[in-house]
């Protein structure tokens, strides 16, 4: 009953994922389709350039997907705990009789149903536009399940993500940008931090991407998911890297409902909810900006 009102209040975003998954995918590549047999002098030369357009659209490497998910994950998870901003909305969810953990396991797994459900059916829509259209099934099949299991473990590890800047914070700006910290801080950190080493250090060389740098970097979620894609374009293995994605989930999830247990409903407004991270978020944020912009 919880996750079907939370559904009918924040039905907005299904309905706006759903109708921009379906005219990214289905719609597109049908407009593929029909550009493929006018450009091309024979149907076979059409074909071929058309299964693959298609199969690089559909697949994990399709470079304006990671861009949509990690912007899903913002959405749904700015929005899935949006009543924490709000007194009155605090007010009402902690004074009905479910525990803590019930009430973030809703609106936790909303957040991640919400896409999962249009990407899927838009993705099957997909094959099958495909396959009326002369493209192999199987390799359709075949890209765009793997395509879909990667790109959902990426945008759960980006959406946890987003929801412990929720947790964090008291107002839906402040929480937006504290997201931007959480992705963005260490790849920030480690390019400024590179920078100086090239401006400073006569001696300094950087030969290839297995550095420490490199490595900091890749502590960010969208980071890492850029590299998986990268490694998945180079074709070599990508398990280990989604296995690791997925632990990472579990443990951020973890520490979210920690946060979520521990979050006073009077932090509902204010910039931190937590005053014991304010001076370390402080510290670490004018550090790397007052470096930067001198």
């Amino acid at each position: 009953k919880l996750m079907r009102e939370d559904w009918k209040n924040r039905l907005w975003a299904p309905a706006l994922i759903a109708l921009s998954s379906f005219f990214a995918y289905p719609v597109l590549l049908a407009f593929l389709a029909g550009k493929a047999y006018r450009d091309w002098n024979t149907a076979a030369e059409a074909l071929e350039w058309f299964s693959k357009e298609a199969v690089n659209w559909i697949s994990f490497e399709n470079g304006v997907a990671v861009f949509f998910v990690v912007a899903v994950s913002l959405v749904c998870g700015l929005s899935s705990f949006y009543y924490l901003t709000s007194r009155n909305r605090v007010d009402f969810y902690h004074s009905l009789p479910v525990r803590r953990e019930t009430l973030f396991l809703v609106h936790y797994v909303d957040g991640i149903l919400m896409p999962a459900i249009p990407y899927a059916l838009a993705l099957a829509v997909s094959v099958i536009v495909c396959a009326a259209n002369g493209v192999n099934p199987d390799v359709l099949c075949q890209t765009a399940v793997s395509a879909y299991v990667l790109h959902m473990i990426y945008y759960i590890l980006c959406y946890t993500t987003v929801v412990i800047a929720s947790m964090m914070t008291g107002h839906l700006v402040v929480g937006f940008f504290g997201s931007m910290v959480l992705m963005f801080y260490m790849p920030v950190a480690a390019s400024l931090i590179n920078s100086f080493f090239g401006s400073f250090f006569l001696s300094y060389y950087y030969p290839d991407q297995t550095s420490l740098l490199e490595n900091c970097t890749r502590i960010s979620p969208v980071m890492e998911y850029i590299h998986t894609v990268s490694l998945y374009g180079d074709q070599k293995p990508v398990v280990m890297a989604a296995v690791t994605a997925v632990i990472a989930s579990v443990v951020l999830a973890a520490a979210a409902v920690f946060l979520y247990k521990k979050r006073p409903s009077e932090a509902a407004g204010k910039a931190m909810a937590f005053a014991v991270s304010q001076p370390i978020i402080r510290i670490l944020i004018t550090v790397v900006a007052g470096l930067g912009i001198g």
